[in-house]
């Protein structure tokens, strides 16, 4: 697996619109993980990072590198700095039982068939929590921030698309080694085109 930090460009207006729009980062993104227009691009994950004032960058968790050509002219100078690192996930999780981790993702239930999200903190760490049961982790301790209502369109002419998202932070432990890996491969809840879902994780002393 691949772990690419990408440094934004705020004064390029598809950097802007790209943040405005999580369908349109995605689709960025989506164009960087396909090595040509009639391939399908390679499994991957992301999640916008705010590191300052007038600092976002993207963190990108792929099965291939991207490849920074793929970008057409119009992306030139999208972004100052984009760093590919690889990385084993099954290594990882051999080095201990605790994990420092970071999750944005759409707290939500279904009910009478419609999705709605979940507002309350306590709600929150109980859906958490149940994504632990199912993904191999249990939480030792979490912290909420940045909650958010992030607004896409799939496509030009089609319905909006209002997710409400929370950024969790906090440490875990590792129940079920093959379950977790899974996980951190595929994702946490609804919404990975929109951002969300990506599960990072770093070891910490048992």
């Amino acid at each position: 697996m691949y772990l690419t930090h990408i440094q934004l460009d705020l004064d390029h207006p598809l950097a802007r619109a790209d943040l405005a729009d999580p369908y349109e980062m995605h689709s960025t993104l989506a164009r960087l993980m396909s090595p040509s227009d009639d391939q399908v691009p390679s499994n991957f994950l992301w999640r916008s990072e705010i590191s300052g004032p007038q600092k976002i960058s993207v963190l990108l968790q792929s099965n291939d590198a991207p490849i920074p050509e793929r970008l057409d002219v119009k992306h030139r100078g999208w972004a100052k700095a984009l760093r590919t690192k690889q990385f084993n996930a099954e290594e990882l999780l051999k080095r201990g039982d605790r994990f420092l981790f970071r999750l944005r993702a759409n707290p939500s239930v279904c009910s009478s068939g419609k999705r709605h999200g979940l507002y309350r903190e306590d709600e929150q760490l109980a859906w958490l929590g149940r994504q632990g049961e199912r993904g191999g982790f249990n939480i030792e301790s979490a912290t909420i921030s940045q909650a958010q209502r992030s607004i896409g369109q799939r496509r030009k002419g089609a319905h909006t698309v209002v997710v409400f998202d929370v950024l969790f932070d906090g440490v875990l432990l590792k129940a079920d080694a093959a379950l977790l890996l899974a996980t951190v491969e595929q994702g946490v809840g609804r919404g990975k085109h929109m951002g969300l879902g990506l599960l990072s994780l770093a070891a910490l002393s048992s």
